[in-house]
Order: C-alpha cells, then structure tokens, then sequence
C-alpha cells in the first residue's frame, strides 16, 4: 500500500488483523469490535525492528505518478550519456544546478517553543505577506553564485541593497514569478559572468516553460553551455536545490525574522529588508559541505542512480492482464476490481494515467457487495462510493487532450531548437491570421457604421424635408389668409369710394393693389 501512496496506518492495520481472525476462524482475545490494542501494535513493532511508525509527508499525484523507475532510469541514463560526452565526470565545477523558491510571509516555523501546559501558543508573523521569488544557482564543487531576486509589482521605493553582496541582481513582474525575459536577464549578467572560463558548462534545471525560449538556447550554444531538463514533478528528489537547501534555507529565515521579531514587537521586515535577511539566511545555511552533499543525495554528482532508493519510487510495471501474454514498452494493462464489476484499464509506464477502457466482465450486480471499508467502520456508508470507477466509462468526465512532458531533455539540442522555432512560427502565424480577422472584423464594422451613417443621413433629409414641406405648407395658408384678408379690404374700398372724399392717386394704388392681388392668385 505505500508503494502505491497510501502508507499503512495503525487504524488500518487494525481492521486488516480482525478480518485475518474472522477469514481464519481462529479463537482470540481481541475484541472483535475495536481490534488489537495499541500496546499489541508497539509489541508487534518491536518484533519487527525494519518496521517503523513516522509522519508521512504530503505528496500529490502528479509527483507520485512521475516519480517512477521508469521515469527516473531514462534521466540518469540521459545524465551518463552528456557528461561523458563532454568529459565532465571529473570536472564538478562545470556542473550547475539552478531553480527558484518563493516567500509569501506564510511560511510555517518547525522549531517548538514553551508554554503552559492547557494553554495556546501563538507566534506573530514578521514577515510581511507579498511574494518575493528567489533565484539560486550552485555547483558541484561548493560554490554558489549570485542570487535573483524577484518583487511582486515593482521594486522597493526604499534602499533595500543594503547588507546584500553588490553581484545579486534584482527584477520584478506582476505575480513576483520568474517568467522568460528575467531568465534570459539572469542568464546574461549572472550565469555566464559568473559560471567560470572553462568550457564545456553543463547547466541542469526543469523543464518550466519560463526557462526556455529560442534566445536562451542560441546564447548557451554560442558560450559553449549545455543544458538538460529535469523530469516534469521529480524535482523532490532530482533536483539538488530542492532536496536539500530551500528546505532549510526557509527555515532558516523564518527562524531570523522570528528572533528579531522579540525585540520589537511591532516590527515587520517588508520588501525593502528582505534581501538582507535572505542574505544572511544563504550565508548560513548553503555552506561548502551542504551543497556538494546536495548533489550527492540527488545522484547529480558524482552520477548514481543508485543513490535514489526503488522504495520512493513507483513500480515501472503494473501488472498485466491474465488473457494477455504480449510484453508491451509503453503501456501495461492492470486489473481495477470493485464492488459490482470488474475493470481492465491501460496505464502509462512514465505517467499512471489510465487512457482508456478495455472491457467490463460480466458479474453478478444483482447482489450487491457491501464495502469493507464500511464493513470495518473505517468509512460511513455515505462515503461507500466516492473512489470508485463509473460503472459507465463513457459518462465519465472526458479530459482535455494535451502535450504532456514526460521524461527529461537536451535543451540545447538542434531537435528542441527546431521545435521551438515551429512552435513560434506557428504562434506568429496564429497571430497574423487573428491580425487579419481583427483588420477584415474592423472593415465590415466600418463598413456597417458607414452604412448607419447614410441610413441615419436620409433620414435625416427626409425628416427635413418634411419640415420644409410643412414651413411651406403653413407659410402658404398664413399667405392665403392674409390676401383674402387683402381682397376684402380692397373691396370694402372700392364699395365707399363714392361716399369717401379721395384724391385720385390712392385710387389708383387701390387698383393697383388689386390687379397684383388677382394675379397671384392666378
């Protein structure tokens, strides 16, 4: 069981020792209920003194599937292979390991303190939250060479080189993450100033997208550097920074921020401190003798796969299936046996994951099996279910096909590079055909808003038309009015030119009035 990630607990051996009882038909003393006692437990362990009772340490799947023999001999074999190429098995000052770790302020302090018995303990953080990202680079033989330090957003407004070695550089990004322009950035003014004169350099870190660009490699080419990477999630115990010095290097700051945190209560160590208490922390903690061993623990330097024990590893077959005697390279198939029916699945060698469905064995669902989990009460019975297999494996959640890395790789190696230089030429043919539909996408809405604009414009001549032809139309009734108004008044004249004393001419505009009248309404 911890071959497969789930170590044995006393719980479980507990219930494991009942049905033992209870299939064997013996007589015993134990209660059948609880099962054997703890002191039945120390007993046992004292008999058997390879067996040992520990803390297990929190692993998650992606890492228990990648860290397998397969796996790890294809790396140590890939590992032979170029330092003998470049003559490199006694030279470990040509051999560096580089990677980077991050302080968020929420790191936890293992050291325990004193207090009174029944009461709580707190411990007041220093470190101020914010991440801040620490890039390290060490050989072989010792040294270590300048740090990278990366802030979240900007760097600090204040001083914060002060107490830090003039040769540590300083960047920052929106996350506080390495990404590929602060890699090539460190590349160019720490690693290849700093890593010596002598040639060839072999530089191993993993394979995160952020340190590998076109660039970098063409430059580690041109000075003579070659680079491998690791195994995507076996960094743990390949990786010589992460097997033995950020672990005690974050301790080692949190325990600094913590014992200067008893002198001033109120005291916080921000970004613009941080370097120098980082730089104090490397001081102490990545000596001579931790950083060879580093290597030596990690089979780096001196090259030793067998210094990575089988026993933390997961088996590089699974078993096969019964009606199969065919040997296969890539995929086994293994046999998934639960409640109600009975499963074959093909898994990868290098990763676990199961691809796909072979068949379903006919079995007896009408009776169903009760759990035995639920059997020995480890488990309610609302829980019966949750770990099992669809009993339909086409209604199970499809996952989304992708290019998944799973062994380690030349960097520097014309094949990576060809594949770089198409993958960009594909993502810069991606971007011009989204350039080209976004420019014909802005034409057809110009043309559209174009075509608005003249609709919007007839209408708008229409609607002034119709204005104008009603101005005109009401002009021509108010002028209407007004010449029957006329025509009355000349009449009305006309009638009392007799009987009103008038000198000839205003009988005369009178007619003349009138004659212009008539006509106009002609």
């Amino acid at each position: 069981m911890a071959e497969r990630g789930f170590p044995l607990t006393r719980r479980m051996l507990k219930a494991f020792v009942i049905s033992i009882i209870e299939k064997s038909g013996r007589s015993t003393l134990f209660n059948m209920e609880k099962g054997p006692s703890n002191k039945w437990v120390n007993k046992l362990l004292n008999r058997h003194l390879e067996l040992s009772e520990k803390l297990p340490e929190q692993q998650d799947k992606a890492r228990r599937r990648m860290s397998n023999v397969t796996v790890v001999d294809q790396y140590f074999k890939l590992l032979v292979d170029t330092v003998d190429s470049l003559g490199l098995p006694n030279k470990p000052n040509q051999i560096f390991n580089c990677d980077e770790s991050g302080f968020s302020g929420k790191e936890k302090s293992k050291e325990k303190v004193l207090t009174l018995k029944g009461s709580h303990s707190y411990q007041q953080k220093v470190l101020v939250h914010g991440h801040i990202t620490v890039h390290m680079c060490i050989a072989a033989d010792g040294h270590v060479l300048p740090s990278f330090l990366i802030f979240d957003g900007c760097l600090p407004h204040r001083s914060f080189k002060d107490g830090v070695p003039d040769n540590w550089l300083y960047g920052s990004s929106e996350s506080g993450y390495m990404d590929t322009e602060l890699f090539e950035n460190w590349f160019d003014k720490v690693f290849i100033p700093f890593c010596g004169t002598r040639r060839p350099v072999l530089l191993i870190f993993d394979n995160h997208d952020s340190h590998i660009s076109i660039d970098l490699i063409e430059k580690a080419k041109a000075n003579n550097i070659h680079i491998i990477g690791l195994p995507p999630h076996t960094t743990h115990l390949l990786q010589p920074l992460d097997v033995a010095i950020f672990g005690p290097l974050k301790e080692k700051v949190n325990q600094l921020s913590v014992t200067l945190g008893n002198l001033n209560k109120c005291a916080t160590i921000g970004k613009a401190k941080f370097p120098a208490l980082l730089s104090t922390a490397i001081d102490q903690t990545t000596t001579l003798a931790r950083v060879k061993e580093s290597f030596r623990k990690s089979g780096m330097y001196p090259v030793d796969r067998s210094i990575i024990p089988n026993s933390q590893l997961a088996p590089a077959d699974f078993n096969k299936s019964e009606k199969t005697n065919k040997e296969t390279t890539d995929v086994d198939t293994t046999t998934i046996t639960s409640n109600e029916l009975q499963e074959s699945t093909i898994l990868c060698h290098c990763c676990g994951n199961t691809i796909s469905y072979v068949k379903e064995i006919e079995m007896s669902i009408n009776e169903p099996t009760e759990n035995p989990l639920v059997t020995k009460n480890l488990i309610p019975k609302s829980l019966a279910d949750v770990l099992l297999p669809p009993a339909n494996p086409s209604l199970a959640k499809k996952k989304t096909s992708s290019k998944i890395i799973t062994e380690a790789r030349v960097i520097t190696g014309d094949e990576m590079l060809q594949k770089l230089q198409s993958k960009r030429d594909e993502a810069e043919a991606k971007k011009e055909e989204r350039e080209r539909k976004k420019r014909d996408r802005e034409i057809r809405d110009t043309e559209k808003e174009e075509e608005r604009e003249r609709k919007r414009q007839k209408k708008e001549e229409k609607r002034n038309m119709q204005q104008c032809n009603q101005q005109i139309t009401a002009e021509f009734h108010q002028y209407a009015t007004c010449t029957k108004s006329s025509v009355d008044m000349v009449d009305n004249r006309r009638s009392t030119r007799v009987k009103t004393p008038l000198i000839r001419e205003e009988f005369l505009q009178f007619d003349s009035d009138m004659e212009i009248i008539e006509t106009m309404e002609e």
